[in-house]
């Protein structure tokens, strides 16, 4: 287990040394106030009682707030947490497997499938999926302490399985499927002798935190826009997508290429889009041949692939898309418990196979190694694609040249770059593939204000808010256009009207502050500005603001 914790270490550690991204990064740490400032009454209060990008993850920010060091913005610290839980969900996939099998190398081999494989690097190389690895460290803590209350039968096992459950649902609510895969291990390997329904009673507490965890992630997804209603996405094209990909994740799994940060879902692509038929087809075909086959074998006596098959069924139900959250068709992040099904199924086969005979031993070792360092290799290459919101994005459009998404995210780092050309043409590529993509015109926009072509930056903010009539970046643009004309009344409009759609959107509450200071309200202009610091109170332009309006408020 030491030399798997070292390799899994080795693998991720340059990680480290990665920036971080323009994905969900500046909502979960670069722009969120609250993380920036670290642990704090204000920010341990927020964590818990507000909902942040679509999600409600109280432990996750607490995490994150604890990386939060003296200084300038360090992404670091964060990165280097998220290899050490993934390093440690290797030891206790391993401790867990051992403890409900009592097989030492088979859960190893386990241990190692799950570590190393590429659709990891996704989960860990990504500030913003602290919510996975930690989870995650609380599941196979929660499973090892139920494992313990099974063979021991004390109920302090019992008390602290259920503790670390909550920590976990705190954490991701991708945890609600847990007491499910529970009751399977009760099947198998403990194979209890307890009747069914006692099994059942005996999860009704964990099952009762999954209901009221679920209830409020689906308000705060719902609330934060994320999900999307019938009319962008059907119900036949939901079901469609839920099938091929429990295939495309079975696919994922044996050949791990092509990957990418964003799969789109072709309902995002165009009006009513979804997947063929043939592709459909394909899928049932799959899965059902899968299904058929471990119950199958589960009536010979082989539970293990059973239980492996339904482990991965069953906790992918939360992201398969019934519920659509967010443009993604499947994401590598999600298989991050679902795929310990599969390794479950791939075990135990070789574990049959080595128990046949010496020559079929040595097969399943030299498969077994093969296995292990064909994912070591894969993960050895996918890992520098997350060094940059460049190197991600180019990924991401080299493997489908109509991501608007990712040509969006490349539009903006060319604009950062300063290169404007690549950025125009970038970002209108993306706007000719979603012409409704509000952040790709807010973007385009920006590139044309750099440029002091107002007139064609303020069509673009405008084109954005007809899309998105809450896009706080579209109207603090439009503030900023409406400020260097002069026109005071149209900026304090759009500062308002950024403020009431994002109240951490720091630059709406600095422009009603030139606003009201330009108007010689210096009292209000005092406290839009404090507002304004609470948020960034690094920045160079707000600190200058609360100066000149505390002096000119005595």
């Amino acid at each position: 287990m030491i030399v798997l914790v070292a390799v899994t270490l080795g693998l991720y550690w340059p990680t480290v040394g990665y920036d971080f991204v323009a994905v969900d990064d500046p909502d979960f740490v670069t722009e969120n106030p609250y993380v920036r400032q670290g642990l704090t009454p204000e920010s341990v209060k927020w964590a818990f009682v507000e909902t942040h990008a679509s999600n409600w993850l109280p432990f996750t920010w607490l995490s994150l707030m604890a990386d939060r060091g003296s200084g300038a913005l360090d992404p670091a610290p964060y990165h280097r947490t998220n290899v050490l839980l993934h390093a440690l969900n290797a030891a206790l996939v391993f401790a867990c497997a051992a403890a409900l099998s009592g097989r030492w190398w088979a859960s190893l081999l386990l241990a190692a499938l799950f570590a190393l494989h590429p659709l990891r690097v996704e989960s860990v190389a990504w500030i913003a999926e602290r919510k996975d690895v930690l989870s995650s460290a609380f599941w196979f803590a929660c499973t090892l302490s139920y494992a313990l209350y099974a063979r021991t039968r004390r109920q302090v096992w019992y008390v602290a399985s259920l503790v670390l459950f909550a920590g976990g649902l705190l954490s991701k609510a991708m945890l609600v499927t847990l007491p499910f895969t529970l009751l399977l291990l009760d099947a198998w390997p403990l194979r209890r002798p307890l009747a069914w329904k006692a099994r059942w009673r005996e999860k009704i507490p964990f099952f009762a935190l999954s209901v009221a965890v679920s209830v409020i992630t689906f308000m705060a997804q719902r609330g934060g826009g994320a999900v999307s209603g019938l009319e962008k996405v059907d119900l036949l094209a939901r079901l469609a997508n839920a099938i091929v990909a429990y295939e495309r994740y079975l696919t994922m799994t044996v050949w791990p290429v092509d990957l990418s940060y964003l799969y789109l879902h072709p309902a995002q692509m165009e009006a009513g889009g979804t997947w063929s038929l043939s592709f459909v087809v394909g899928a049932i075909l799959a899965v059902g041949v899968m299904t058929t086959s471990c119950v199958n074998l589960a009536r010979r006596g082989m539970s293990a692939p059973l239980v492996g098959w339904l482990w991965y069924l069953g906790t992918l139900v939360p992201v398969i898309g019934i519920v659509q959250v967010g443009s993604q068709s499947v994401a590598d992040r999600y298989t991050y418990i679902p795929q310990l099904g599969l390794w479950i199924f791939l075990v135990a086969a070789v574990v049959a196979l080595a128990e046949r005979g010496r020559v079929q031993r040595a097969i399943a070792i030299t498969l077994s190694v093969l296995a292990v360092s064909a994912s070591a290799v894969g993960t050895y290459a996918q890992v520098p694609v997350w060094r940059d919101s460049r190197a991600l994005f180019e990924r991401a459009v080299a493997q489908n040249g109509r991501n608007f998404q990712a040509l969006n995210g490349l539009g903006t780092v060319c604009a950062q770059a300063g290169e404007q050309a690549a950025a125009m043409r970038y970002l209108q590529q993306a706007i000719e593939v979603k012409p409704s993509l509000p952040a790709a015109h807010t973007n385009l926009g920006n590139v044309f204000y750099l440029q002091r072509n107002l007139d064609r930056a303020e069509h673009h903010y405008r084109q954005a808010l007809r899309y998105d009539p809450t896009s706080d970046d579209a109207h603090v643009n439009l503030l900023s256009i409406a400020l260097t004309r002069g026109d005071m009344a149209s900026a304090e409009q759009h500062a308002h009207a950024a403020i009431a759609a994002n109240p951490m959107n720091w630059r709406g509450h600095l422009g009603l502050a030139r606003v009201q200071g330009a108007r010689g309200e210096w009292k209000l202009a005092r406290e839009a500005a404090e507002a304004a610091s609470r948020l960034r109170p690094d920045n160079d332009r707000v600190k200058a603001m609360l100066e000149e309006a505390r002096r000119q408020s005595q």
